[in-house]
């Protein structure tokens, strides 16, 4: 009979101990599970990495609590927090919109993370002070702010983003092109294609991106007519826009360009041949082309042949 008491009182023990180890989890306030999904969902740890879409999930769950809490986490350098900011306040959406542009006005340190989070977000309420940190003078800033704008597509920041594409850091620039490309307004293909020769390789390649995504039978006529009156890397970035373009009636275009006597010029038609999938002509111009002399043109041949196949 004693050892049956006994054993009962070692049962109640356990669960009076199981019970007192475990009572923080059932007094957890919502600012502790805020900062435990945060640790989780930014955490480096691999053994974590499952149960971070969950975490992120809670995050957005609690709305304008998570908000009010990891607006501390803008000032972090590490990468893994920063994007699960973007992440998190992205997914909130419009309830973190002003609170993010107080934090920005407080501390300037936070401008160019806020500027990508607001842009993400495309809240209408962050684009006037996007527009004026567009004209700061920290070129971070600057940059931040045209990446952003890109975001949130008002034709009203057309014409702020095309006076940037003369600005004097190439990342103002670069995100300028971009955002303009995002907001497709045929107003800026003109100093789009300007900026198809500047000095800076990325700004190039954006002005291009953003060219092919404004498209339209009239770039293609002026980009034509500029590729007849070029030389060097200027022509290559307009063979590329036009390939990207995809417009049927370019095709003879590349084809006369594969007689080219530039090597480079011939590798760069192929690249573009290489945006004309289903085409049996073009294909077999380029399986032509596998027998150029220049090693450079075979491999462009090469790759626009296996991205047709793919």
């Amino acid at each position: 009979m004693k050892g049956k008491y006994i054993k009962q009182a070692g049962i109640l023990f356990t669960v009076i101990l199981f019970l007192s180890l475990n009572s923080t989890s059932f007094s957890k306030t919502t600012e502790d599970k805020v900062k435990e999904a945060f640790l989780v969902a930014s955490t480096g740890n691999i053994k974590y990495y499952p149960k971070r879409p969950k975490a992120i999930k809670q995050l957005v769950k609690y709305g304008d609590e998570s908000v009010k809490l990891l607006l501390s986490e803008m000032d972090a350098k590490n990468i893994r927090k920063q994007n699960t900011l973007i992440t998190v306040f992205s997914r909130i959406g419009e309830e973190a919109v002003e609170p993010i542009l107080r934090k920005m006005a407080v501390d300037e340190d936070n401008a160019v993370l806020g500027a990508y989070i607001l842009g993400r977000i495309k809240s209408s309420k962050a684009l006037v002070p996007l527009l004026m940190m567009l004209r700061d003078s920290d070129p971070d800033i600057r940059a931040a702010a045209a990446r952003g704008l890109g975001g949130i597509q008002d034709s009203i920041s057309v014409d702020p983003l095309i006076e940037k594409l003369s600005d004097p850091d190439p990342r103002v620039r670069r995100y300028s092109a971009v955002s303009l490309g995002k907001l497709r307004d045929k107003k800026a293909v003109d100093e789009l294609i300007m900026a198809m020769s500047d000095s800076n390789f990325s700004v190039r390649y954006a002005a291009s991106y953003a060219l092919a995504r404004i498209g339209g039978n009239d770039l293609k006529d002026k980009l034509v007519e500029k590729l007849n009156e070029t030389e060097g890397i200027f022509k290559y970035h307009i063979i590329e826009t036009l390939g990207s373009m995809n417009h049927r009636d370019t095709k003879p275009i590349f084809y006369e360009l594969l007689e080219n006597p530039s090597y480079e010029i011939r590798g760069y038609a192929c690249e573009a041949l290489g945006n004309f999938r289903g085409d049996y002509k073009v294909a077999n111009a380029l399986k032509r082309a596998l027998h150029d002399e220049s090693e450079f043109v075979k491999m462009k041949a090469r790759n626009s042949l296996e991205k047709l196949r793919g």
